[in-house]
């Protein structure tokens, strides 16, 4: 369970993950091994983890592509275990609706693409169909999400957000 504190050390972090414990706890009026304690935990307990995440626009990747497919229920645990270990895929989910999982892949070019859709996807048993869609522009993409505060009191996510700020 997290707490106003650690609510706003995680907010500083995410605004600049290379903030020093130090640093931290000087704005917060805390010590630096408060800090450092409530980050190891919040880390080793899964809440959150610090990262550098690439660009993949920058570094060659522009086909940004969702893909949407039907799969043997008696296997969908398979095909996703399968889907989430190919390197091309960022993310792989189980879902409710028109599909059963829904996956999304980066490539540096439709011919890519293709090689991937007919090599490893075709390759993965239990795949009945798969339809793809090409991402023409990316509107949002955020990697600093702020979750709301899991506190009872509702001036936390005031707070956390404040300190993005």
């Amino acid at each position: 369970m997290m707490d106003a504190l650690d609510d706003r050390i995680v907010a500083l972090l995410r605004a600049n993950g290379r903030r020093s414990n130090r640093d931290i706890g000087r704005e917060l009026g805390v010590a630096e091994g408060t800090v450092r304690k409530r980050i190891r935990r919040l880390i080793e307990s899964g809440v959150m983890q610090i990262a550098a995440v690439a660009n993949p626009y920058r570094i060659g990747y522009s086909k940004d592509v969702l893909i949407a497919i039907h799969a043997d229920l008696h296997r969908l645990s398979d095909v996703a275990a399968r889907l989430a270990e190919l390197p091309e895929v960022r993310y792989v989910m189980v879902t409710t609706g028109a599909y059963d999982l829904i996956a999304a892949a980066l490539f540096r070019s439709d011919d890519e693409l293709f090689e991937f859709l007919v090599r490893k996807l075709a390759a993965i048993d239990g795949i009945r169909k798969a339809e793809t869609a090409h991402s023409l522009e990316v509107v949002k993409r955020r990697y600093d999400w702020v979750p709301p505060s899991t506190s009872p009191d509702p001036s936390h996510d005031e707070l956390a957000r404040g300190a993005l700020l």
